[in-house]
């Protein structure tokens, strides 16, 4: 009788045990297959990470505006620079800019809004998303300095006509400057069922 009370005993204990360290086990996310309970910071716990979202464009890309600080410099006049469209292959895709070309006066800043639509040669809105697209743009033109806009906008992921010729129309605010041009090539296409797509560069 004592040993059969013995053994009622202890196979209560047992499970009195078990059931406290289920409860451990579920508080702390877990346990590893011999019963310890797994720690919210340790390697096991964190070993299931999220996957990384590749960025829309190329990590390669120079930034849109490598231009020092221009609060001290006036606004450009109009007939300080010339503005012309640029477009580029960049990886799988294409960079896209507005060029502004120092004529002459003294150093200025450049700032305002450019606005990118992209057509074919009858002026029929290519299906690219978004199109159109605005961004914000702020450089300083000098002598022997570069555009300070090398890359506004990336194209990527044309599934379409293989022959369409791409026209960029650019408008620069809020002097309400345009130019237009055809683009260089087409983006490649990456797949069928996702859409063609316009993004600004960082």
């Amino acid at each position: 009788m004592v040993r059969r009370t013995g053994g009622f005993t202890m196979r209560r204990r047992f499970t009195t045990t078990a059931l406290v360290g289920a409860a451990v086990c579920t508080a702390l996310g877990g346990c590893t297959s011999s019963g310890h309970a797994i720690a919210s910071g340790s390697p096991a716990a964190s070993s299931a990470t999220p996957p990384t979202t590749a960025a829309p464009f190329p990590a390669s890309m120079p930034p849109a505006s490598s231009s020092p600080e221009t609060s001290g410099l006036p606004e450009c006049a109009s007939t300080q620079y010339s503005l012309r469209p640029g477009s580029e292959g960049e990886s799988e895709g294409v960079a896209i800019t507005l060029f502004a070309d120092y004529r002459d006066g003294p150093a200025c800043r450049l700032t305002g809004r450019v606005t990118l639509e992209i057509t074919d040669q009858t002026h029929r809105r290519l299906v690219v998303e978004p199109n159109p697209i605005t961004r914000a743009v702020s450089g300083t033109l000098q002598p022997g300095k570069e555009s300070p806009f090398p890359n506004l906008f990336y194209w990527s992921n044309w599934c379409g006509p293989v022959h369409t010729t791409a026209v960029l129309h650019l408008t620069l605010a809020p002097t309400r400057q345009a130019v237009s041009g055809r683009a260089r090539l087409l983006p490649a296409c990456l797949g069928n069922q996702a859409p063609s797509r316009l993004f600004d560069t960082p």
